[in-house]
């Protein structure tokens, strides 16, 4: 089948010399480029067209509410768990690091942060409040914060104490 199309007068010595340079012909990367396309909308299209998946969700503690089950954060923390490196994890080893009584100090907790990361407390600051929300592509809720306080947020807190041991071991 013969396609034809107007290309610009800038864009055709380009190609041409782009072609040299990568020994292609014509042929070759106009289908590379035309399957490019062709497959790109075809999953667009797939994925508009399917049904939209359900989250799975992990079975509840006892004793806990729904709340629970539905968060974000409720599912991710064992995830956290596993991945020391990771800004949450950081953030929930301060936590347990500093808590007495079920509280720990947000500023206490920075300077953590900063000493076991490296990074600025700003850093801290946004994924301590992505870690306080399940507005948006926060993480989900883990904490409550009021001042200077830290708590964990109670529909996670017993997720979050069942995997405390990964996070601090120390403060055991």
């Amino acid at each position: 089948m013969l396609l034809a199309c107007e290309l610009s007068d800038e864009l055709i010595p380009r190609f041409e010399m782009a072609l040299s340079i990568s020994g292609e012909t014509k042929q070759q990367v106009l289908e590379r480029l035309l399957r490019t396309y062709c497959s790109g909308v075809f999953s667009s299209e797939a994925v508009r067209l399917s049904p939209p998946r359900p989250r799975t969700i992990p079975s509840p503690l006892p004793g806990s509410g729904d709340e629970a089950v539905h968060s974000r954060a409720y599912q991710r923390i064992p995830l956290w768990a596993t991945r020391p490196s990771q800004l949450c994890h950081l953030i929930l080893q301060a936590f347990f690091a500093l808590e007495h009584n079920g509280v720990a100090s947000r500023s206490a907790m920075a300077r953590y942060y900063r000493e076991a990361s490296g990074r600025p407390e700003q850093n801290f600051a946004q994924n301590l409040g992505n870690m306080c929300t399940e507005a948006g592509n926060a993480y989900g809720k883990v904490f409550s914060c009021a001042g200077d306080e830290v708590r964990l947020y109670p529909p996670v807190e017993a997720q979050a104490r069942r995997y405390r041991s990964a996070f601090a071991p120390e403060a055991q």
